[in-house]
């Protein structure tokens, strides 16, 4: 398994991603392993863009920030 590496070439475009402004770039950092985790995704979020509020019934979710700020 490849450990969550980063590969600009694996990135795909999500537009009005659950209804946020702009498109962002995604990709999935592993592929399907035997755990309670659904997915794993790294995000690229330009300067006025975002993932739209939604809602999670099963599952908790989390962001982290490596650079830059959110609001």
């Amino acid at each position: 398994m490849d450990f969550g590496r980063n590969d600009i070439s694996k990135y795909f475009p999500a537009k009005n991603c659950h209804s946020g402004a702009g498109t962002i770039e995604l990709m999935s950092l592993w592929d399907k392993f035997d755990t309670p985790w659904l997915f794993i995704h790294r995000g690229i979020l330009p300067p006025k863009t975002g993932i739209g509020h939604h809602f999670h019934d099963r599952c908790e979710e989390m962001y982290v920030i490596f650079n830059g700020s959110a609001y």
